[in-house]
């Protein structure tokens, strides 16, 4: 016994440094799934910021102006538009 104890205990400790390895794997695993739907998400929300931002300037002709020009621009309108808004484009409650 007391010479195949140290070779369990080896064993033993090598187990244990493989199931420390796997648990890291696995959160390594979880960190990279994670930050691969944060990226989907930024790009999807990106692609719809320029999109959006593409159809201001199209229907409202305003290309020439400038980032702060546009928020002036979009303030004078914003309250009116969001009193008047129509029902089918009003934010729908949870």
């Amino acid at each position: 016994f007391s010479i195949i104890l140290p070779y369990l205990i080896v064993d033993l400790k090598l187990c244990n440094r493989t199931v420390m390895a796997n648990n890291d794997l696995n959160d390594i695993n979880k960190r990279i799934e994670k930050l691969k739907i944060q990226n989907i998400n930024r790009k999807q929300r990106t692609k719809r910021l320029i999109e959006k931002g593409a159809l201001l300037e199209k229907y409202f002709e305003i290309d020439y102006l400038t980032v702060e020009e546009t928020e002036d621009f979009l303030k004078i309108f914003s309250e009116y538009i969001k009193a008047n808004k129509p029902k089918k484009y009003q934010k729908k409650e949870k």
